[in-house]
């Protein structure tokens, strides 16, 4: 009894230890592929960013060389800055933060292409894309151009937008804003998860090692629950199918852990059926040697069998009643 015990024991724990393990490994898995994907988002924002100022590279050739900009910076507080082009003195509000004397010339530069050689969003996209190829990063990309409260896309599916990721607001100024959007395949950001191929290794291994030594176990729980529930049954007991017994002495049926208890009609009936041939009789033998006369009314041993079967029920059998030839017992598929 104590050993059943012991292996009931270890089977339950192995079973939380496996499940346990599979969390594991799932959370693990999760966790490293968000941290692959905020790699990737990271790697492709600097890809954007290296885009747009190649874009205004190309779109400022013969412009920005014959252009003189100056970026007047101090460090005296205020609430803005003057940034002055040939267009005319452009003043915007000032960061929490002073601006360098290279981002002030980077934003004077895209204020004054503004209206020289503005950005084409379509360009600016083709440019993006070339670059992730580059970098290994077969991307699908999309580009949001903003200036002046209109808005420019690259690609005109909407519903590119919603599936893809958004990139991080590239904000020129105050005046331009580049919102980037791309999609990644599965196996894209699955390939840059940091030792895919050990993790996924060891975690089979785990799961087959814990896995088949809970089953083992199981199994060896369910043998000895076999063995303590035949040691319950009394050797008078007739052993019908697994976990099923039947006592034609106490008229009692036993089915895993359930008792039955029969009528003295209902238990005589059916340790006669157990007798015949497939557990079949006709109805005249059953007449003649369960009613002790061959007259016996129809109708009597009808209702005989549904008293039966109403015992019956839960055990994993019931009595079949062949129309003018007998009956049968029959197992519940179920069971």
């Amino acid at each position: 009894m104590k050993v059943r015990d012991f292996e009931m024991k270890r089977f339950i724990i192995f079973g939380i230890v496996f499940i346990l393990v599979v969390f594991w490994e799932g959370w693990g898995l999760v966790f490293f592929v968000d941290k692959a994907k905020e790699k990737l988002i990271d790697e492709t924002f600097e890809v954007f960013d290296q885009a747009i100022r190649q874009d205004k590279s190309q779109r400022g050739e013969g412009f920005l060389n014959a252009f003189s900009s100056g970026v007047k910076h101090t460090r005296v507080p205020s609430k803005s800055i003057k940034i002055t082009t040939e267009e005319g003195i452009t003043e915007m509000k000032k960061e929490k933060k002073d601006i360098s004397y290279e981002e002030g010339k980077y934003i004077n530069d895209h204020l004054y292409l503004l209206t020289k050689n503005p950005i084409n969003v379509v360009r600016l996209d083709s440019i993006f894309k070339e670059l992730l190829k580059e970098d290994n990063l077969p991307g699908e990309t999309a580009i949001v151009y903003t200036t002046n409260g209109v808005s420019e896309y690259s690609v005109s599916d909407s519903a590119f937008y919603k599936d893809a990721i958004a990139l991080d607001l590239v904000s020129i100024g105050n005046f331009i804003k580049l919102q980037g959007y791309v999609k990644y395949r599965t196996w894209d950001i699955w390939r840059n998860v940091p030792h895919r191929w050990a993790l996924i290794i060891i975690g089979l291994l785990v799961l087959i090692l814990v896995g088949g030594y809970t089953f083992l176990n199981w199994r060896k729980w369910k043998v000895f629950s076999q063995l303590k529930y035949i040691e319950k049954c009394s050797p008078s007991d007739k052993c019908i199918k697994e976990n099923l017994f039947f006592n034609e002495t106490t008229r009692e049926l036993r089915y895993n852990e359930n008792w039955i208890s029969l009528t003295k009609r209902s238990a005589e009936l059916l340790a006669y059926l157990f007798k015949g041939e497939d557990w079949f009789q006709t109805y005249e033998d059953i007449k003649k040697d369960v009613w002790g006369n061959g007259d016996t009314s129809n109708d009597a041993v009808r209702n005989a069998v549904n008293r039966l079967n109403n015992e019956l029920e839960g055990s994993g059998l019931y009595v079949e009643k062949l129309t003018k030839k007998g009956l049968r017992i029959c197992v519940c598929s179920y069971n």
